[in-house]
């Protein structure tokens, strides 16, 4: 991808959203922060320092699916093209199954799942009309070496998988790329933690796995990255 691509990130607040947002916005990315948190976002604009027709906020609820469609209208409005999605927001919480509530299940699904497979038909949409495009998924090693007590939460990233290596096959002829990368224990606030806790040798930072999702889209346009999984090398599982 090219300076002056424009990239909508989800989950963009804070954790590993906001590295990423961070690191594209250094090398000229044009930005679509989506969020819940208004604060958080408006918090991370002022630190990039830039124009509004260079980074946009909206605060969003990914569990609204009925306002998708037009919520990419609106980005796409704004800044005349989409080149970029990053589906980065995630939910999880670590507990048995039968300790879940059926909110908790549907939140998870919702916002790991559900929003990601939506926010990508509209997108791709609009990215096999520019014959360029590239969605970049953040699934989790636990779609390859489930762990127990997640179950809903693995269930979601499962479906990631499939859903990444199934629409790479459906776009792919229209210069669209989909990426998976499955990460293992990233130091961020996901189920409730708080950023900066992890072993630093058991865990991924924010900003190294950010790094990577650069290098993916830095790639040769003819060359493609389907799937990374990464993780730390003393990860206990």
């Amino acid at each position: 991808m090219s300076q002056e691509s424009v990239a909508v990130i989800t989950g963009a607040s804070r954790g590993l959203g906001r590295s990423i947002a961070i690191h594209l916005s250094r090398q000229g990315y044009r930005l679509a922060l989506i969020a819940r948190n208004q604060k958080e976002l408006e918090q991370l604009k002022h630190e990039l320092n830039k124009p509004d027709d260079k980074v946009q906020c909206f605060r969003f609820d990914l569990s609204n699916f009925a306002e998708i469609a037009s919520l990419v209208d609106r980005i796409h409005t704004s800044f005349g093209s989409i080149d970029v999605l990053i589906n980065n927001a995630g939910v999880g919480f670590y507990k048995p199954l039968s300790e879940h509530s059926t909110d908790e299940i549907n939140a998870i699904i919702n916002v790991n799942l559900t929003a990601p497979i939506i926010l990508s038909k509209f997108v791709s949409e609009i990215m096999q009309q520019q014959k360029l495009g590239h969605i970049i998924n953040i699934g989790s090693d636990l779609a390859q070496k489930p762990l127990a007590n997640m179950t809903p939460y693995v269930a979601s990233k499962h479906g990631v998988q499939g859903m990444s290596q199934s629409l790479l096959r459906e776009v792919k002829e229209d210069g669209v790329k989909v990426t998976v990368i499955n990460s293992g224990i990233v130091d961020t606030y996901f189920h409730g933690g708080v950023q900066g806790e992890q072993p630093s040798d058991k865990s991924l930072k924010p900003d190294e796995l950010a790094q990577l999702v650069l290098q993916v889209l830095q790639q040769p346009g003819y060359q493609l990255i389907d799937q990374i999984t990464v993780h730390p090398l003393h990860q206990e599982f």
